[in-house]
């Protein structure tokens, strides 16, 4: 890794987002009982997205898990073609990830895949970058898909370059 200009780099990864996310802590008056409604059950929904060390390239959004056939089609359509040759994919080591075809299809691209070791998610600086928006969206409290995706628009435009370089030198 030492050897390996971080301006290359681009991170994939995915995340879900129930839509019954709501904040983690409140505050009320002292000895009385903090009430926030919140559902038991949440419909979820999965983001694919890739992040540099400049900017978040792209995000794309599905209802319920994401299984290979939506990475495939997530990286040979919306991320490759943004993809310069010489850039380096840095994916983590999920199931969902055909390492194998994912490879080739980069290739054509003249885009090398890195697949991180198994379980170092602590590797990857797109996890800080989902942990960020999940704070912002949990204080947004989306209950519908049409909520969630006008919090993530809110919470994507709070993503900063100063937050992408902290991400890649962390």
């Amino acid at each position: 890794m030492p050897s390996i200009d971080p301006s290359n780099l681009i991170v994939l990864d995915e995340s879900g987002f129930p839509l019954n996310l709501t904040k983690l802590h409140g505050r009320c008056l002292t000895k009385e009982r903090l009430k926030m409604p919140v559902p038991i059950h949440g419909e979820n929904i999965s983001a694919l997205g890739a992040v540099s060390l400049e900017k978040v390239i792209d995000i794309g959004m599905v209802n319920g898990a994401v299984d290979q056939d939506c990475v495939e089609a997530f990286i040979k359509h919306s991320l490759l073609p943004k993809l310069q040759p010489g850039k380096i994919l840095l994916i983590d080591n999920a199931p969902v990830h055909n390492v194998k075809k994912i490879k080739e299809m980069a290739k054509l691209k003249g885009v090398m895949v890195l697949p991180l070791p198994r379980y170092s998610p602590d590797l990857s600086p797109i996890e800080m970058c989902w942990s960020k928006l999940k704070s912002i969206i949990r204080k947004l409290k989306p209950r519908t898909e049409a909520e969630l995706f006008h919090a993530f628009a809110h919470a994507i435009n709070e993503i900063e370059s100063d937050d992408l370089e902290g991400w890649f030198d962390h």
